[in-house]
C-alpha cells in the first residue's frame, strides 16, 4: 500500500508504491496524455508564418474548437464565462501550450513511477521541481476522473457504498487514493516553522 510523501532531511520528497498502484496511476497518466497530446493536434501547415519565424512552434494561429469531451473541456476549459469570443482567442493563443504543460508534467510524473519499479520498496523519491509537476500532473488525473464520476458538491461517489460489480467503485477509489496522495505532498512541500 502506498505511503503518505514525507520530506526528507536533504529536502526530497519521498513515498513508497506497490506495483499495482504504479500500473493503474501509469495506465491514466498514459491515457491523459493520449487526449492531450498536442502533437498529434498539431498541424504544421496551418502555422502562423509570424510565430514560425518567431519561434514559438506550440501557437497555431488558427481557431481551436472547445473541445467536445467533457473530460478535456475540464481539462483545457474556457477562459471567459460568457465571453465566447474572448475565449476562442485565448484558446488559439494558449491551446497548444497549456496541453504540452500537462503533458510534460504527465510524463515527469510516469518517469518517477517507472523509475519506481527498480527499487525493491517502490520508493519515490522527487526534487522540489518533480513535485511540483506531480502536484499539477495528480490534479489533472483528479479531474479527469471526477469529471467521470460527475463528481460536485452534491455528489460524490463513495468506493465504500458502490456495489463491487460497479465500474465506478475503481474510478471513485483511484480519485479517493489521488486526493490523499495529493494531500500529503501538499503538505511535505509546506515550509515547516
Amino acid at each position: 500500500m502506498a505511503t503518505a510523501f514525507s520530506r526528507t532531511i536533504r529536502g526530497r520528497f519521498t513515498a513508497q508504491t506497490e506495483p499495482a498502484e504504479r500500473a493503474v496511476l501509469l495506465q491514466l497518466l498514459d491515457e491523459m496524455c493520449a487526449m492531450l497530446d498536442a502533437d498529434a493536434l498539431a498541424d504544421e501547415t496551418a502555422t502562423d508564418p509570424l510565430a514560425r519565424e518567431l519561434g514559438l512552434a506550440d501557437f497555431s494561429g488558427v481557431d481551436v474548437e472547445t473541445p467536445a469531451d467533457p473530460v478535456l473541456r475540464r481539462l483545457l476549459p474556457d477562459a471567459y464565462s460568457g465571453d465566447e469570443e474572448a475565449s476562442r482567442e485565448f484558446r488559439r493563443l494558449t491551446d497548444g501550450s497549456l496541453r504540452q504543460g500537462k503533458v510534460s508534467d504527465a510524463r515527469r510524473m510516469s518517469e518517477s513511477l517507472r523509475g519506481a519499479d527498480s527499487n525493491p520498496k517502490g520508493k519515490i523519491s522527487l526534487t522540489r521541481d518533480d513535485a511540483q509537476a506531480w502536484c499539477r500532473a495528480i490534479n489533472d488525473l483528479r479531474l479527469a476522473l471526477g469529471t467521470r464520476l460527475k463528481v460536485s458538491a452534491d455528489h460524490y461517489p463513495d468506493p465504500t457504498e458502490l456495489d463491487d460489480n460497479d465500474p465506478e467503485k475503481i474510478q471513485a477509489a483511484v480519485y479517493d487514493f489521488l486526493t490523499w496522495w495529493q494531500d500529503s505532498l501538499v503538505r511535505a512541500m509546506m515550509p515547516t516553522i
